[in-house]
């Protein structure tokens, strides 16, 4: 980033979210003392840990910034608890819900033919992703045992697992999952397919802070391991398990009842509420801060 930094000379470094490289940005740019806005700014568990090492590299990020773009009024609110100045904060909504807004309109196939021949209308389909190290070793068997033990009680289930390639993910998937009828164990999934499997599953299991905001979007229901992006969805699109989150709990749950011998339950039960990133915030999150940037350094981005 120095070279770069020498040969253009920006007014602005955007980084977004809260992985190694974005804080690493953030930081050279600070080195530069090139002023620093932070998209997703104001995400917070509090928890050191949890996740690793994500919570910290966001407070960190927010440390160097000098201009925050939240995602939600709670982003803010956090912000300003820690003594960041309202004059530098803005409500943006959230960029991936841009991202999936704009996808969902377009895609009408998968690109992967298997997931084609799934039939959606016959079957209840549970989306599920797991693959973060606090889900590694006992937790991810006890999580894949539990989903097994689901799909052998309910005669309309099914997965669709988009297994990550890290052999500690791989490994215990295809101990406790491969082989089963009803479970399909996939590579990853391009960004598209995702979406349309989010946009027409029943349901998303997952340890992703990503598809914890995004498919509560088409109105999902999601059983979570752990909820990282600290978003306040309504309850009846988070589902907890009282033992570590493992997915037996989703037999006890009153959305799954009802669903032995072909009987659906109405997807009434599962209408949308307002989310935290459906507010009307004004034009799209990646429109506002492209519009921010515009008239507080009056130049456009390249």
């Amino acid at each position: 980033l120095e070279n770069i930094f020498e040969t253009e000379k920006p007014n602005l470094t955007l980084v977004h979210g809260d992985t190694p490289t974005a804080f690493t940005a953030a930081l050279a740019s600070f080195y530069a003392k090139i002023p620093v806005g932070h998209i997703e700014a104001g995400l917070r568990t509090y928890e050191k840990y949890d996740p690793f090492p994500e919570e910290i590299n966001r407070q960190l990020i927010d440390i160097l910034c000098d201009l925050y773009f939240a995602p939600t009024i709670e982003a803010r609110a956090n912000l300003i608890r820690e003594g960041k100045s309202k004059d530098k904060i803005w409500v943006t909504g959230n960029t991936a819900i841009d991202a999936v807004s704009w996808l969902a309109k377009k895609v009408q196939i998968y690109s992967l033919p298997a997931l084609n021949r799934i039939n959606f209308r016959q079957k209840k389909e549970i989306l599920l992703t797991c693959h973060r190290r606090e889900s590694w070793g006992e937790s991810m068997r006890a999580i894949f045992k539990g989903i097994r033990k689901v799909v052998d009680q309910f005669d309309n289930l099914e997965v669709i697992f988009p297994v990550h390639l890290n052999p500690k993910v791989r490994k215990v998937a295809q101990e406790v999952l491969g082989g089963h009828p009803s479970i399909h164990l996939f590579k990853p999934l391009n960004y598209s397919d995702m979406v349309l499997a989010m946009k027409q599953c029943f349901l998303v299991a997952t340890d992703s802070g990503g598809l914890q905001e995004e498919a509560p979007f088409f109105g999902k229901p999601v059983l979570k391991k752990l909820a990282h992006r600290a978003l306040k969805l309504p309850a009846r699109y988070h589902l907890a398990s009282r033992t570590n989150c493992e997915a037996v709990c989703l037999v006890h749950d009153p959305r799954l009842r009802g669903m032995r011998a072909h009987n659906k339950p109405k997807d009434s039960a599962l209408a949308c509420a307002i989310l935290p990133h459906d507010r009307d915030f004004g034009p799209p999150a990646h429109v506002k801060i492209y519009l921010m940037q515009n008239r507080l350094f009056d130049t456009k981005i390249k």
